[in-house]
């Protein structure tokens, strides 16, 4: 929300919420034949990837392996946006961060094998309740 917040007040949200769309890379010129770099294409591409690293440093590692591979940033915004509208959404994220933190390190087989199923249960069960 306080991204979100920020993003309003510099008056760039319009990038992150896909009313301002990406122009086109390239136009034609004069002679009809040959294509040229778009400048508008440019400046928007220059400010959309300075949002994109505004938003990707603001995340914590336990939601930034969703958008680390998406190249706008209303592609990021949109995905964490659908991942997060919801409690359950956002329940399922934090479980699926967590079994991905689980090692076995110093524990017996028998100890991180049973964290590690109880931790799968718990994401079942959430699931089906």
């Amino acid at each position: 929300m306080q991204m979100k917040l920020y993003l309003i007040g510099q008056g760039i949200f319009h990038f992150v919420d896909g009313s301002l769309l990406c122009s086109p890379s390239y136009v034609i010129v004069v002679d009809g034949y040959s294509l040229q770099t778009n400048p508008f294409f440019l400046r928007w591409k220059q400010k959309d990837q300075l949002i994109l690293s505004a938003l990707l440093s603001y995340l914590s590692m336990d939601v930034l392996h969703f958008v680390v591979n998406y190249e706008t940033s209303h592609c990021i915004f949109y995905t964490l946006e659908q991942a997060l509208f919801s409690p359950c959404n956002s329940y399922i994220m934090q479980l699926h961060g967590s079994s991905q933190d689980i090692h076995q390190g110093d524990d017996s087989v028998p100890t991180h094998t049973h964290t590690h199923t109880h931790t799968q249960r718990r994401q079942k069960n959430y699931l089906i309740n």
